[in-house]
Formats: C-alpha cells, structure tokens, sequence
C-alpha cells in the first residue's frame, strides 16, 4: 500500500492505476481496489478503462462496487452533473452484468495447488 501512496503523491497516476489493477486482479472482493483504479481511470481521462474498470467491479462485486466508487468521488468534490453521467453509466452496466448469457474471457492463476480464476466482461469484440 505505501507504494501506491507514493505513486499518487508523485503524481503518476499510471503507475498507481496499475497497482491497483494488479491488487483487484488477484483479490477480485478487494472493493477499494476496484474504486481506486476506477478513479485513477477517471484522473487519466481515460473513459473506455473507467468503463471496462468499473464493468468488470461490477461483475465481481455487484452494485457495492458502484457505490463504494461513487462514494469516493462524491466525497472529493465530483460535481453533480459527472455524478448523474456516472449514475447513467453505472445502471447500464448493472443491467448488463444481470443479463443472462454474458460472454467474457476468463483469467485463471495457479495458486498453491489450485488456481484463482476472475471473469472479465465488457471488453468487446474479439
């Protein structure tokens, strides 16, 4: 975690997407990890990984993920015009992750004896 902190306060919000990304991956239930590379996305001005981010939080993690997102946002200022684009966004994909028949592609990592596996969804067409 301190490494994080010290790429957000040197300003390289890449490399801080980036840790946080790897921490979601290998804890899928890490719901900050989610939201704060979700964030990170959103400081880069990069739409299409904030919406593939939060796409695939939601997979994992329902609508916490979105509130717990939302939360973090409302609580550093966003204003209430992004709130209501996010809001608009966050329900599309709530409404997509709850279809049936979502195909996606599965990351599976060796783990010991076993393996973790984590499905990411939204990513488009291959």
């Amino acid at each position: 975690m301190a490494v994080m902190r010290r790429a957000i306060d040197e300003g390289d919000r890449l490399a801080a997407l980036h840790h946080f990304l790897a921490c979601a991956f290998i804890q899928p239930q890490d719901i900050a990890a989610w939201g704060n590379a979700a964030i990170c996305a959103m400081g880069l001005g990069d739409e299409a990984l904030l919406l593939r981010i939060m796409s695939t939080a939601i997979h994992h993690m329902g609508a916490n993920a979105y509130d717990h997102f939302r939360a973090d946002i409302a609580a550093q200022g966003a204003v209430p015009e992004s709130l209501a684009l996010l809001d608009e966004m966050a329900m599309q994909l709530l409404e997509e992750s709850e279809a049936p028949g979502s195909d996606g592609v599965t990351l599976r990592m060796l783990d010991g004896d076993g393996y973790q596996s984590m499905t990411t969804l939204g990513l488009g067409e291959t």
